[in-house]
């Protein structure tokens, strides 16, 4: 996964996806198929805007989908600490948040997102073992 985080104006954050996310993704699109370019899609038939992603996230915490003292930053912060409980670098923490790294150009970070697998690996476990 590779995307630009926009508030940061535009660093690179990229990520490797777990195979239960995968799964989870592919599911979703089975059972409710569109032909947007984006998996999330409002009742609109647009993309999901990061508002409207806490939002909704406020929404499904508030239904007591999500425990309701979760914050969305939280679940960042959490990846964050666990990617260098794991063993990650600063710097490899660093790109998984989207954080700027002096003497890295996000050209190289987007041809190299493997960099990443086992800080993500690690957060799975830290989450999910």
């Amino acid at each position: 996964m590779i995307f630009d985080r926009a508030k940061t104006g535009q660093t690179t954050r990229v990520g490797i996806l777990w195979e239960r996310t995968t799964q989870a993704l592919q599911d979703y699109i089975q059972r409710y198929p569109h032909s947007g370019k984006s998996v999330f899609i409002t009742q609109y038939g647009t993309p999901y805007t990061a508002q409207g992603l806490r939002t909704a996230f406020r929404f499904r915490r508030d239904k007591s989908v999500v425990d309701s003292g979760l914050e969305f930053a939280q679940v960042r912060d959490g990846a964050y600490t666990a990617a260098i409980e794991g063993g990650a670098s600063e710097t490899i923490a660093k790109i998984l948040a989207g954080h700027k790294i002096s003497g890295m150009s996000d050209a190289y970070i987007k041809r190299n997102p493997k960099m990443v697998a086992e800080a993500c690996l690690a957060i799975e476990k830290h989450f999910f073992d």
